[in-house]
């Protein structure tokens, strides 16, 4: 018995270096949400159903693409940086509108008609104030972790198609990611940025003819993203995307404006294979309640390098 015990240990001995050896070699194919850490590209096909596009009464309406990511590269640090450049020069701008009116009476009523209106664009800042706030934000957008996104949805991918109506159209959006803390060696990540869409598809009715033929989503707004890893091999993340430019249609039936006006919220997971092959899952609320197509899903399968 007491022969046994020096070949327990020895043979915990061999294990245990086997397992410190492995470790850099582990680090490096399955990362989790370390690679939010460097620079990096991801290019997945996607296939989904509702969500996004719905209206009551018509079918549940298909989402196939193809989305990229770049991750702390040219494209998103040139987007970032013209997107604060922008934003210097918009608020430099001051903008005056008047108006000429002239009254006219109609059956003993008197009411006022625009006849003219004259718009006055202005300077608030110097030549030299605008060169240095430029020049600050272009040394801000340096020193960000930036990222931009791109989802191009056409009505069939590699050849299928998972819905009776399919979209066709875009999202993307650009900003830039920060570490909130870590779980072990991986960093939670917070990511804010811009988005914009433009989604359309036509519309296929269930038992009665509808006004609308087809159906829009439009998006210019804010977005936000909270990624928290599990492991090594998976995280998860939570992203809403605040939608500005519909808001003035929220009350319309979709069904006969033909306009949905969804601020998406996404529930997402990622299963990460190796470094470089993920599986990206995500369920997509676009809207109160989880009826008639507001409630959708997505699975995205792709290559990350």
């Amino acid at each position: 018995m007491a022969s046994l015990v020096p070949r327990a240990a020895l043979l915990t001995l061999v294990l245990w270096a086997g397992v410190a050896r492995a470790e850099p070699g582990l680090s490096s194919l399955f990362s989790g949400t370390g690679r939010y850490g460097g620079s990096f590209y991801e290019l997945g096909v996607t296939w989904g159903l509702g969500g996004l596009l719905h209206a009551p009464g018509a079918a549940t309406i298909g989402q196939t693409g193809v989305r990229f990511v770049q991750h702390q590269g040219f494209l998103s640090q040139l987007l970032l940086l013209a997107l604060s450049q922008l934003g210097v020069g918009l608020g430099s701008v001051n903008v005056q509108i008047e108006s000429e009116y002239e009254t006219r009476y109609r059956d003993g009523r008197e009411y006022k008609v625009e006849t003219a209106r004259t718009t006055t664009y202005s300077t608030t800042k110097s030549e030299a104030q605008l060169e240095s706030e430029l020049a600050d934000a272009r040394q801000a957008v340096q020193g960000l972790v930036s990222w931009f996104e791109l989802t191009v949805y056409a009505p069939k991918v590699l050849g299928f198609s998972p819905g009776p109506s399919t979209a066709s159209g875009y999202e993307l959006s650009v900003g830039v990611s920060f570490q909130l803390g870590s779980l072990g060696s991986l960093p939670g990540v917070l990511s804010t940025g811009v988005s914009g869409a433009n989604v359309s598809a036509p519309l296929s009715w269930v038992g009665q003819a509808g006004m609308a033929t087809s159906l829009t989503y439009q998006n210019v707004g804010l977005l936000g993203r909270v990624h928290v890893p599990l492991t090594r091999f998976a995280d998860v993340a939570l992203e809403w995307q605040p939608n500005v430019y519909t808001l003035t249609t929220l009350d319309d039936d979709p069904a006969q404006s033909g306009v949905v006006a969804p601020s998406p919220l996404r529930a997402i997971a990622y299963v990460h294979l190796t470094n470089f092959v993920y599986v990206r899952g995500q369920v997509v609320l676009g809207g109160l309640g989880v009826t008639e197509g507001r409630l959708g899903f997505n699975l995205e399968v792709g290559g990350r390098l």
